[in-house]
């Protein structure tokens, strides 16, 4: 046996909650976000409590209490639906977290089910980026949405206005201009 052979086998896990293999450096599994044991991490919401997971979506520690597990994968309470997002669509990923969660946002906004992946956390071949999933039903009117924020701040606008708030702005801008 080489040595590359046994550094990369003991740099793998074997997660008892899923059975899939990882990066041990990592701490938890990406694929269902069990915790490895002994890691004394504490949960995100309760930190005098020892974290049993990690978020699927969002990598947040997470106590017996605040850990959701649905189809064998933990997520926290904000993010209750992303263990059965397989058939979602992929709207927008970055390297940036922020840019993802300003587009989640974004949407949550517009009231579009949005979802936040971290790197590396969802599919056979994960990605190495963040990513932002819809139910593939609402994907044509998430990039509709996503695409005019966009343009509006290319166009240096400083507010993001719905489609259906725009016609009230013009009316408002129309009083002001007609007051002076």
């Amino acid at each position: 046996m080489s040595d590359d052979f046994k550094e990369s086998e003991a740099a793998q896990a074997g997660c008892e909650n899923c059975g899939a293999f990882f990066d041990a450096a990592l701490g938890f599994c990406p694929h269902c976000g069990a915790i490895l044991p002994d890691t004394g991490e504490m949960c995100g919401e309760h930190p005098r409590r020892e974290a049993i997971a990690r978020c699927v979506a969002c990598e947040t520690p997470l106590c017996d209490e605040c850990a959701q597990e649905t189809e064998g994968r933990y997520v926290c309470e904000s993010d209750m639906g992303a263990a059965d997002t397989g058939p979602w669509v992929v709207v927008f990923s970055s390297s940036e977290e922020w840019e993802v969660e300003a587009r989640r946002q974004l949407l949550d906004q517009s009231h579009i089910p949005a979802v936040r992946f971290a790197p590396g956390t969802w599919g056979a071949s994960p990605s190495t980026e963040h990513e932002l999933r819809v139910p593939p039903t609402r994907e044509d009117e998430a990039r509709e949405v996503l695409e005019s924020s966009v343009e509006a701040l290319v166009n240096g606008e400083t507010e993001w206005v719905e489609e259906d708030d725009e016609d009230e702005v013009e009316e408002d801008e129309l009083d002001e201009e007609s007051e002076h």
